[in-house]
């Protein structure tokens, strides 16, 4: 006899307790660190099961929590990821339904600031809701029009549009598609948008049309109308969140334009009969703005259903249906059995002989709960706090259980690529880590497999590979890519130009557009790149001095011998000079410089022999990252060769300008010791910095 069937023929019998149980594979007890935690043990738990037992179908298991919503998301993510057919019961409507989701997303964004990044959120999920869902590239090239057209938020009509409003980035893309353009504008002096392909316009047309159509909601829904007038108004604009309603409404009840329209039909009906019948009552919007989504909540549905599934719900929900395997997840200590918490001045306050019982009627749930697992019962908790590993108490009715219990509860790791499943006393079935952390080495150990490919041997690639190692091993080796910053869609317009990256931008393009980069300059503040005002005025005006100034100092030098970088004395650029000098010199023996705002700098020219030797080896340190990341940082790198290794990590870990991906690998760390590779990553930085400058003088 199993110990399920022990404890169950306990209950039944209602003997006493007199005896200790030992521990089998009917009874699991999992320990956990998180709710993500407990869905990603319990997923690979029911894995196991089905390995195990060919018989076993999704439908023969039930998976119960107190609060099964709690953990919707992780399920969707976790069981999703695994592809095993599930349905969660008892779910929130507004958090279920996309319909709702939606409408409750364009609701409130009705008297709002309407900025860029919520508009594109709305857009692309109403796109989803119809059906219609963007792919990346659309969604790529949606952002990128927003932001270089200096879109950030308001949807004002007014002549001429306001700076930064979708209106005047939308007169940007128009002109872009419909006129052809040299120098940036039209004959009336229009900026003309210039990257926008044929086969690209037709999302360009869906969104401005669905913004437009935003804009007539904002206006229409400031006046207050008749119920036949709002009838109306909704009937029309409706289908363009929600889609056509291209079938009769009682046949097609997945279509998300018929349950709006249906949530609308039965509010309306409501309305007359509370106005009389009378149609021309005014309303205002915001009563509809507050009724509409909670009409809609109150048209659908979420129960359970035997769908051949694993089936998620609250306890009530299936309460004594018996299933082979009944997993109760989340039995923590202050979720379950509930508490009824009644205010000092409620009558039920005090408890009389009849009343509810909550906590009682819990607890008679457990027990009808073990008594409906036929073959398994499988209990978890959260059990450890996430922050300070502390124990934490599992329910009560889980505590009564173990009092008899000799087997022990498993305690699971904070993550799941832990040691622990990989060799260890733990399995899982989640083979993301397996590429890595099988030998639980940390990112900086990782070993790429090499592929050999062609590689054209230019100077600018090498110089961008080296000046950022994280970016490039993250993102063109291990195919992980991050949203940059100067990337991200913003919602406000910019009022300074941003230190570093901003003001490089500005003193280059002033120093390589000689003839026109007042008009450029026009262009970048057209684009949403430099803000208006005095401020950029006072900026550029100082911005040109600096460089007339560098130009001042290299008048007189051979052409293609110097370079001007209107930028402070950093390694980075010492290391995009000596690139360039070692490229010159494969062809003949050439003094070059750079001019810097607070230096000059002169490398002495060298046999192209040596030139050809030392860029060959910068290529093979490359070649290396293709392998694994190395510690390459070329403003510490060249700190360390000029004032040692403390200097060096002090500025590695306090520079501003790095990528994300830098920031990634980098996280709170504050020396190289933290990052947890001790005394080995020390000495690999010293080691890649004398070689990222071998023979620099």
């Amino acid at each position: 006899m199993t110990l399920l069937a022990k404890i169950q023929n306990d209950i039944i019998n209602d003997s006493a307790e007199t005896e200790s149980y030992a521990a089998d594979s009917s009874l699991i007890l999992n320990n956990c660190f998180s709710p993500l935690r407990e869905i990603e043990v319990l997923c690979d738990y029911i894995l196991d099961l089905f390995v195990k037992n060919r018989e076993l179908t999704p439908a023969d298991i039930a998976v119960i929590s107190p609060n099964i919503e709690t953990y919707a998301s992780a399920i969707e993510s976790v069981f999703g990821r695994h592809n095993i057919p599930f349905k969660i019961a008892d779910r929130d409507v507004k958090k279920n339904s996309k319909t709702a989701q939606l409408l409750n997303l364009l609701l409130s964004q009705i008297g709002s600031r309407y900025e860029a990044p919520d508009i594109i959120a709305l857009f692309d999920y109403s796109m989803y809701v119809q059906g219609k869902e963007l792919d990346s590239r659309d969604r790529e090239l949606l952002e990128k029009w927003v932001g270089e057209n200096a879109i950030r938020h308001g949807l004002e009509s007014s002549t001429p549009p306001p700076n930064y409003s979708f209106e005047s980035g939308f007169e940007q893309l128009s002109a872009g598609f419909f006129m052809i353009s040299e120098n940036g504008f039209s004959e009336s002096g229009s900026y003309c948008y210039p990257d926008i392909e044929g086969s690209s316009a037709r999302i360009l047309g869906d969104f401005i049309y669905f913004v437009q159509t935003l804009q007539k909601f904002e206006t229409e829904c400031k006046t207050e109308k008749s119920v036949e007038d709002w009838d109306y108004f909704f009937k029309e604009n409706l289908q363009v969140f929600f889609g056509s309603d291209e079938t009769d409404f009682n046949e097609d009840k997945d279509n998300p334009y018929q349950k709006a329209s249906n949530a609308w039909d039965s509010l309306k009906k409501e309305i007359l009969i509370g106005f009389g019948n009378n149609a021309n009552t005014l309303l205002d919007f915001s009563a509809l703005k507050n009724a509409l989504p909670r009409k809609l909540e109150a048209n659908a549905k979420s129960s359970y259903s035997l769908s051949g599934s694993i089936s998620f719900s609250n306890f009530e929900t299936i309460r004594a249906i018996p299933h082979k395997i009944i997993c109760c997840i989340g039995m923590n200590g202050k979720e379950f059995p509930r508490q009824t918490k009644n205010r000092e001045i409620s009558l039920m306050a005090k408890y009389e002989l009849g009343d509810k019982d909550t906590a009682n009627e819990d607890r008679q749930m457990f027990l009808e709960t073990i008594l409906s697992a036929k073959e398994s019962l499988y209990i978890s908790w959260v059990g450890q706090s996430e922050k300070t590993a502390e124990e934490l108490e599992p329910s009560s009715v889980v505590v009564m259980l173990l009092k008899n219990l000799e087997g022990k509860i498993i305690k699971h790791p904070l993550q799941p690529f832990s040691k622990k499943y990989f060799g260890g006393a733990l399995t899982t079935y989640d083979t993301r880590w397996n590429g890595h952390l099988k030998s639980g080495k940390s990112i900086w150990e990782w070993q790429i497999a090499l592929q050999e490919q062609e590689e054209k041997k230019d100077i600018d690639i090498l110089y961008r590979i080296l000046s950022d190692v994280p970016k490039y091993f993250l993102r063109e080796v291990c195919n992980i890519e991050l949203p940059e910053r100067a990337n991200m869609l913003k919602g406000i317009e910019p009022f300074t130009i941003e230190k570093g990256l901003g003001k490089w931008s500005l003193s280059d393009l002033i120093l390589n557009n000689e003839e026109d980069y007042r008009q450029k300059i026009e262009i970048q503040k057209l684009r949403g790149d430099l803000p208006y005002g005095k401020f950029i005025d006072k900026s550029i005006e100082n911005t040109e001095k600096t460089v007339a100034e560098l130009k001042e100092r290299a008048k007189g030098e051979e052409p293609g011998t110097f370079w001007i970088f209107p930028s402070s004395d950093k390694g980075k650029y010492r290391l995009k000079h000596w690139l360039k000098h070692l490229d010159l010199n494969l062809t003949k023996k050439q003094d070059t410089k750079i001019f810097l705002k607070d230096n000059t700098i002169t490398l002495s020219g060298m046999p192209k022999e040596r030139a050809a030797e030392v860029l060959e080896n910068l290529w093979k340190l490359k070649g290396e990252l293709g392998k694994r990341i190395l510690p390459i940082f070329p403003n510490a790198a060249y700190l360390y060769l000029k004032e040692g290794i403390k200097k060096a990590e002090e500025t590695l870990f306090k520079e501003v300008d790095y990528s994300e991906y830098a920031k990634m690998l980098f996280g709170d760390a504050k020396s190289l010791k933290e990052l947890g590779v001790e005394l080995r990553l020390e000495q690999e930085f010293a080691s890649c910095s004398e070689r990222l400058f071998e023979g620099y003088a």
